[in-house]
């Protein structure tokens, strides 16, 4: 689409319709552009086209709502406790007075004795891997040292690491 100018007499002849208070809409179809134009060389050129839009923005508000008036004196709600809620508190603290506390098995503690054990770099494929370095995070690598067990094919701890490594909850309370 071809871009026409502006010239300065159609320019006179927008401001002329504008102060006869016509609307962009019949102001475009006068001078054969589009509305959309005759909207944009008015921004720019500081025409004023009427009122016609803010009496449209107008119209289209909802009247406010009316406030409700304020409740000068609230009544005090009463707290309702009914005979089955009072019976159903009494079982819970009745059960919970009766219920068993767990209890903790305790396992008997036994010296480990590691004569497999393996330097942390010479371990092997079916050798455990249970460290012995315990929480000591700061020990150099050549003082740190596996169990060394013979260990099931794909298992990482031979049977007594794995029996310490999973234990259940209750005896690792003990």
């Amino acid at each position: 689409m071809a871009h026409s100018p502006w010239t300065p007499e159609l320019i006179a002849q927008v401001r002329e319709y504008a102060a006869q208070g016509l609307s962009s809409n019949k102001i475009s179809q006068l001078i054969g552009k589009s509305r959309n134009t005759v909207i944009g060389i008015c921004q720019r050129q500081h025409i004023h086209l009427g009122m016609q839009m803010v009496n449209r923005v107008q119209s289209r508000r909802r009247p406010s709502k009316p406030k409700p008036e304020p409740k000068s004196e609230r009544k005090p709600v009463e707290a309702r406790v009914s005979v089955i809620n009072l019976a159903k508190r009494a079982v819970r603290v009745a059960q919970a007075a009766i219920e068993p506390l767990p209890v903790v098995v305790e396992f008997p503690k036994t010296e480990r004795t590691f004569p497999n054990k393996v330097r942390y770099l010479d371990a092997t494929a079916y050798q455990c891997r249970f460290p012995l370095w315990g929480n000591d995070k700061n020990l150099p690598i050549s003082k740190r040292f596996f169990c060394g067990a013979p260990t099931a094919v794909e298992r990482p701890y031979c049977a007594d690491c794995r029996s310490v490594m999973y234990r259940s909850v209750e005896a690792r309370v003990a």
